[in-house]
């Protein structure tokens, strides 16, 4: 099953996802590595769990337009949030990360 999402706005914070697992994180991980425009994304209080949040981190490894990342409550742990603090080594845009209230 081949999922494509296409970008083209640069804010949606203010748009509620709902119900995200790791399969949807994974699709928008897809999106982030080619994405030009998004800045913010809020993904909070979902469970894109550590297989999504790992998808995410490789894609901030090459994303270079995400700004803020809101991932709280989303069943992470340690492990994932490790992943993400390896991809920001390389990153150079994110500046606002929340992470809180996860199994870290």
């Amino acid at each position: 099953m081949e999922v494509s999402i296409e970008m083209s706005i640069s804010d949606v914070s203010k748009t509620r996802f709902e119900k995200v697992t790791s399969e949807g994180a994974k699709a928008i991980a897809e999106a982030l590595k080619t994405n030009q425009t998004l800045k913010t994304l809020d993904i909070t209080l979902n469970n894109i769990s550590d297989e999504g949040a790992k998808a995410i981190a490789k894609a901030l490894k090459t994303n270079q337009t995400l700004e803020t990342l809101d991932i709280r409550n989303n069943n992470i742990s340690s492990e994932a949030a490790k992943a993400i603090a390896e991809a920001l080594k390389t990153n150079q845009t994110l500046e606002t990360l929340n992470i809180w209230s996860n199994n870290i």
